[in-house]
C-alpha cells in the first residue's frame, strides 16, 4: 500500500511538471524507477511484460537507439540523445507493469495534469498582457510552445470526454460545478491555441476530434446525444474551413487603387514598381512606393529612426511598406501622414500589417501563413518563415534518407548529416544546424528502412492485439502524438518523448470515455 501511493504521488508529480520543469520531470520519472523497483512483485511485473506489446514497443525503440550508437558519426552527441529518449523506456516499464489506475487515482492524476496546465497557462498569459512585444514562442516560459500546445489538445480531449460521457450516462446534473468547470476549461485551452499561434494544435484537435466521433459516436448510449454531437461535428469543421476560406480570398481580393497617379513624379521623386508580384491584402506590396518621401516624412511622426531594427527582427521600412499597403494608403508622404498614433507604435514594434495586431485570432494566422507563401512564391525564400524552412527541411532529410535508407546514419547524427545535406544543396538554411522536423523522416534517418518498419509493425501489432482502437482516450492520444510527428521531432526531445510514454501507456489500461471509468477487465487480470 505504502509504495501505491507513492506511485500515484510521484505519477501526478510526473504529469504536472512534465509541462512547467524540466528538473522536476526527471526528478519525477526517477522517482518512479526507484519505487518501482523496490515495490519487487517481479513475477507478476515479469507476466506483465510478456503480453504487453506497447511496452515491447518501447524497449524495442530503445534497444534499437543503443545499437545505432556503433555506426554513429557523433557519439557525444548521440549519448546524450540517447538519454532524451530514455523516458521512453522507464515510464512504459513502470506504467505498464504496475496494477491499473482506479477511478479514484486516475482522476487525481487528471486532476494534477490538468490543474497544471492552467496554472502554466495563466503564467504565460500574464506574461503576454505585461511583457512588451514578447514573441508567441516565449509566452510560456517553461517548455516550448508547441509541447504546450499538445498538451492543451490533449487536455481538451480528456475533458471534452468527461463531459460526453456524463452527458450520457444522465449524471452531469449530479455534479452542475465540476461540469461547467470541465467546458470553462476546455474553452480556455482552445483560446490558449489561437494565442500560441498553433497551427499544429488546432489541426490536430479538428482531427482528433472528426476521429473519435467517427469512432465513438454510435457506442453513445443517449441517441440524442449522438445526433447532437454529429451536427456540431459538422457545423464546426463546416464554420472553420467557411472562415479560413473567406480569408484567404479576402487576402487575395483585389482591392481599388489608391495612388494618385498625378504625383508620381512630384517633387522629383519617383515611385518605383517592384513587379515581383509579391501581393498582400489585394495589393502588391512594392508597387507604388515612393522611398524618398518615406524617408523624409517618418521623421516627422517617430522618433524612431526608419533604418532601425524592429523587435522582430527587421527594419522599420518595410514594415512601414507594407502596413500603408494593408491600410490602403498610398506609400508616400501623404500615407505617412495619414497615420493614427496608434499606427505608428505598432509600426515601430515590426507589426507589418493591423491584421497582426489581433493576438489570438484565426484570421492573423491565416494572414501570417499565406504571406510566408508569397514571399516563397515571389523570392523562393524560406528564411524566417517556420512553415516553409520545414518543407526545405523535408526534402533535404529525403535526401539524406536516400543516400542512407538501409540502416540510417544512427543516433545522434541526423542534424549533421542533414546540416552536411543543405550545405551540399546550397540551401539558405545551410548552417542553421536544424533537425528534420519529421518524426518519420527522422527515425528513417536514424536507423533505416528496415529497423523503422519493424517499429511500425510492433506498434501495430501491440494495438491490435490488446484491441486497443476500443479505448477512446488512447486513440485521442495516439491521434495527437502520430499527427505532431508529422510537423515535429517529438520523440527528440524528453518533454516529447515524456508525452508520449506516459499517456499512452496511462490510456491503454483506461477503457472509459472519461477520467472516471477504470478498465475492469485489465485492473482483475493485473491483480
Amino acid at each position: 500500500m505504502f509504495f501505491r501511493i507513492l506511485y500515484i504521488l510521484f505519477l501526478t508529480l510526473l504529469a504536472g511538471s512534465a509541462v512547467c520543469s524540466n528538473f522536476m520531470m526527471n526528478l519525477a520519472w526517477t522517482l518512479l524507477l526507484v519505487n518501482w523497483v523496490f515495490e519487487r512483485g517481479f513475477h507478476r511485473k515479469f507476466a506483465d511484460f510478456k503480453t504487453n506489446g506497447l511496452l515491447h514497443l518501447a524497449i524495442l525503440y530503445f534497444l534499437l537507439s543503443a545499437v545505432s550508437l556503433a555506426w554513429t558519426s557523433d557519439l557525444p552527441r548521440g549519448l546524450d540523445a540517447l538519454r532524451q529518449v530514455l523516458p521512453i523506456l522507464v515510464v512504459p516499464l513502470v506504467v505498464l507493469t504496475s496494477k491499473p489506475l482506479t477511478p479514484i487515482q486516475w482522476r487525481i492524476v487528471v486532476t494534477g495534469y490538468v490543474g497544471t496546465l492552467f496554472v502554466v497557462s495563466v503564467i504565460g498569459f500574464v506574461r503576454w498582457l505585461t511583457i512588451p512585444d514578447l514573441p508567441y514562442r516565449q509566452i510560456v516560459p517553461f517548455i516550448s510552445h508547441i509541447r504546450f500546445s499538445l498538451n492543451l489538445v490533449f487536455a481538451i480531449c480528456l475533458l471534452l470526454f468527461f463531459l460526453l460521457k456524463a452527458f450520457d450516462r444522465h449524471t452531469i446534473l449530479s455534479a452542475p460545478i465540476l461540469s461547467t468547470l470541465s467546458l470553462l476549461l476546455a474553452l480556455w485551452f482552445l483560446f490558449y491555441l489561437f494565442l500560441l499561434q498553433s497551427y499544429t494544435g488546432l489541426f490536430i484537435l479538428i482531427f482528433t476530434a472528426l476521429l473519435s466521433i467517427l469512432f465513438f459516436w454510435r457506442r453513445l448510449q443517449t441517441r440524442p446525444l449522438r445526433w447532437f454531437l454529429l451536427i456540431a461535428a459538422v457545423v464546426s469543421v463546416t464554420s472553420f474551413a467557411g472562415l479560413v476560406t473567406y480569408y484567404v480570398n479576402d487576402y487575395y481580393t483585389p482591392r481599388l487603387d489608391t495612388v494618385d497617379r498625378s504625383r508620381l513624379t512630384r517633387n522629383g521623386n519617383p515611385y518605383t514598381f517592384a513587379h515581383d508580384g509579391l501581393v498582400e491584402c489585394g495589393r502588391y506590396v512594392n508597387d507604388f512606393v515612393c522611398e524618398p518621401e518615406l524617408r523624409a516624412e517618418w521623421p516627422k511622426v517617430s522618433s524612431v529612426p526608419v533604418d532601425s531594427i524592429t523587435p522582430v527582427g527587421y527594419t522599420v521600412l518595410p514594415a512601414l511598406v507594407r502596413y500603408l499597403n494593408a491600410m490602403g494608403l498610398t506609400k508616400d508622404s501623404v500615407g505617412v501622414a495619414s497615420l493614427a498614433p496608434s499606427d505608428i507604435v505598432a509600426i515601430e514594434q515590426g507589426i507589418a500589417n493591423p491584421v497582426y495586431s489581433q493576438k489570438a485570432s484565426l484570421r492573423r494566422m491565416v494572414y501570417v501563413m499565406l504571406f510566408e507563401y508569397e514571399n516563397y512564391r515571389c523570392y523562393r525564400t524560406v528564411c524566417g518563415f517556420t512553415m516553409l524552412q520545414r518543407f526545405e527541411l523535408w526534402r533535404a532529410s529525403w535526401s539524406v534518407v536516400c543516400d542512407h535508407w538501409l540502416y540510417g546514419v544512427g543516433i545522434g547524427s541526423v542534424e549533421s548529416a542533414l546540416d552536411r545535406q543543405l550545405a551540399a544543396d546550397h540551401s539558405p538554411l545551410a548552417g542553421t544546424h536544424k533537425n528534420p522536423h519529421n518524426q518519420y523522416l527522422a527515425l528513417l534517418m536514424t536507423f533505416g528502412a528496415i529497423a523503422s518498419a519493424l517499429i511500425l509493425a510492433c506498434l501495430l501489432w501491440a494495438i491490435i492485439r490488446r484491441r486497443l482502437w476500443r479505448k477512446p482516450l488512447f486513440v485521442a492520444c495516439l491521434t495527437i502524438v502520430l499527427l505532431s510527428c508529422l510537423t515535429e521531432d517529438t520523440l527528440q526531445t524528453c518533454a516529447g518523448a515524456l508525452f508520449a510514454a506516459l499517456y499512452l501507456s496511462l490510456t491503454s489500461q483506461q477503457s472509459g470515455a472519461c477520467p472516471h471509468t477504470a478498465d475492469k477487465s485489465t485492473a482483475v487480470s493485473s491483480e
